[in-house]
């Protein structure tokens, strides 16, 4: 009977050691559906003492040991991929540990680290946008790069980056253009180049090249027409220092130097004139009248022409009318 007392009491022991496993197991479980997994491999461990040959227990302790083997690796390569400024693929990290780990003081830090890292670019990035609106690449290309070191695997900022440098190389070439007129003193071309162009620099740069361009053409034009005025009275030597101003500022200008050769054309004309070669000199008005339609000074040279000519004809018809008198006073003698 003591023996059986004994055996009994053994037993009870056993029975009430492995029911005690089981709640530490049971508690195991729920801890580690709750995530806790350092308080569920605790549990886990007391329960392997009180029963070793419970395989549940060794076998939750195997699963939950490798889950934070893998949580580890995950930390690990979130911080390598952080570090490199990697942000999507330590995103997609954290997405993992997230799975794992949902809450708690580490992943809370590392997904504070990738909203204000994306949050950081995102802001360079629509600052870029911003410059690039008001044309300046340059501005815009330096925030893209200083984007790009942030969230290196952001796939907008490539794109963004060639766009803009397109815009960059034609604004760069309109630049040269311009400069290649300026030197010219084209203004003419420079307003229609500014019109035309799609990629322009600055808008307050560009207000000052158009009304500058409008202003030295405008003052261009008028002396210009002063030059045809003097011409058409007869000023010449007007015409000489007005087209020598003219082409010393707009060299390219061949209406310039059509004036000019009008001018020595009329000269001709006139001289001709004086000296009463009138073919020669209606010939020569005719030339200049080819080249200015409308040229007062050649007009009067034809007409003086004209007058000379007919006068002559006239002197001619007196003559012969003279003659014929003569003759006819003679025969009746």
């Amino acid at each position: 009977a003591p023996e059986d007392s004994q055996t009994e009491s053994r037993q009870k022991k056993v029975s009430d050691a492995k029911a005690d496993a089981v709640i530490l197991l049971n508690q195991a479980q729920a801890s580690s559906g709750k995530r806790d997994y350092a308080k569920a491999l605790g549990l886990l461990k007391k329960a392997a003492e009180i029963d070793v040959e419970n395989h549940k227990i060794s076998e939750l302790r195997n699963e939950l040991n490798q889950k934070l083997s893998k949580l580890k690796q995950l930390y690990s390569d979130y911080d390598k991929a952080f570090s490199a400024r990697r942000i999507l693929t330590a995103s997609n990290i954290l997405k993992e540990i997230i799975s794992i780990v949902p809450d708690g003081s580490q992943t809370e830090t590392r997904q504070k680290q990738v909203s204000e890292a994306k949050a950081e670019a995102a802001n360079l990035m629509k600052q870029a946008q911003v410059s690039s609106e008001k044309r300046d690449y340059a501005n815009a290309l330096s925030l893209l790069e200083k984007a790009a070191e942030i969230d290196t695997e952001n796939a907008e900022i490539p794109e963004l980056n060639n766009n803009l440098n397109q815009k960059l190389q034609a604004a760069q070439k309109f630049k040269q253009q311009l400069n290649d007129l300026q030197k010219m003193n084209q203004y003419q071309n420079i307003l229609q180049l500014c019109k035309e162009s799609e990629v322009l620099p600055p808008e307050a740069f560009l207000e000052q090249v158009i009304e500058t361009a409008k202003e030295k053409l405008l003052n261009y034009q008028s002396c210009f027409i002063e030059a045809k005025l003097q011409f058409n009275q007869g000023n010449y030597d007007d015409v000489e220092r007005l087209c020598t101003n003219l082409s010393e500022e707009c060299s390219w200008d061949g209406e310039i130097t059509i004036l000019l050769n009008a001018k020595g054309l009329i000269e001709k004309a006139e001289k001709a004139l004086a000296k009463g070669r009138f073919r020669e000199s209606r010939k020569l008005a005719n030339s200049v009248l080819e080249i200015i339609p409308d040229n007062q000074a050649a007009k009067k040279v034809l007409k003086a022409v004209y007058n000379e000519l007919k006068s002559k004809q006239q002197k001619k018809m007196l003559v012969r009318t003279a003659i014929g008198l003569a003759m006819a006073l003679l025969l009746t003698v």
